[in-house]
């Protein structure tokens, strides 16, 4: 396949890869990054999520199913409403500009029981959104949560001082089927691949 001559002179971005055969038109431009008016965490009752951009004519679409927003996702025109958990995701779509950067956030709706709960070692909190158990021999997509202790107690009232998407599994061969089994976990960006973070004081990886 020829895609014609290279012009060096004219920079462009390419949002879909193509290895192995010609570039796909490019783009001069990548659009616009959503801006969420709240970030991810956890919440008691209904919230409503605002969304923004700094692209003049740009279009924010959105999806709360999980998938990634495409060009013919919802979209936004007024505050999202939020009342059960939820992983809203949203990108800029802006016309002759390649689609802008994908953004997730999660927000996860405490049930009575927990809604006061404190501890006073660092609570970390789990949501799959109704994907149901966890899978031994793959990776499951959750949005974590890490809340430590402030004033000697972590509290799941305050903001998350961690909040990622993650990917978990079920870990180890004897304890597989403990009740509460061990888990592997990797904290994941927006495509699913390895994202590099320092919980809990921990290094990175």
């Amino acid at each position: 396949f020829d895609s014609g001559d290279l012009d060096r002179a004219v920079r462009q971005y390419f949002h879909q890869p193509t290895p192995g055969s010609g570039n796909v038109p490019g783009y001069p431009r990548i659009a616009g990054t959503p801006l969420f008016s709240r970030p991810g965490g956890v919440f008691t009752s209904t919230l409503n999520v605002t969304l923004s951009t700094t692209s003049p004519q740009g279009v924010i679409r959105f999806t709360t199913n999980g998938s990634v927003p495409s060009e013919t996702s919802t979209a936004y025109s007024g505050p999202i409403a939020i009342s059960s958990s939820t992983l809203l995701r949203a990108r800029v779509f802006d016309t002759g500009l390649a689609p802008g950067p994908l953004v997730s956030e999660g927000y996860v709706a405490l049930a009575a029981d927990v809604q006061n709960f404190t501890s006073d070692i660092p609570i970390v909190l789990l949501e799959n959104f109704g994907a149901g158990g966890v899978p031994g021999n793959s990776y499951q997509f959750v949005y974590m949560a890490i809340f430590e202790p402030t004033v000697d107690r972590a509290s799941l009232r305050n903001a998350p001082d961690l909040g990622t998407r993650a990917g978990i599994k079920i870990r180890g061969s004897s304890t597989a089927g403990q009740p509460k089994p061990n888990l592997a976990l990797e904290t994941w960006d927006e495509k699913n691949a390895d994202r590099d973070t320092t919980p809990l004081g921990f290094p990175s990886e």
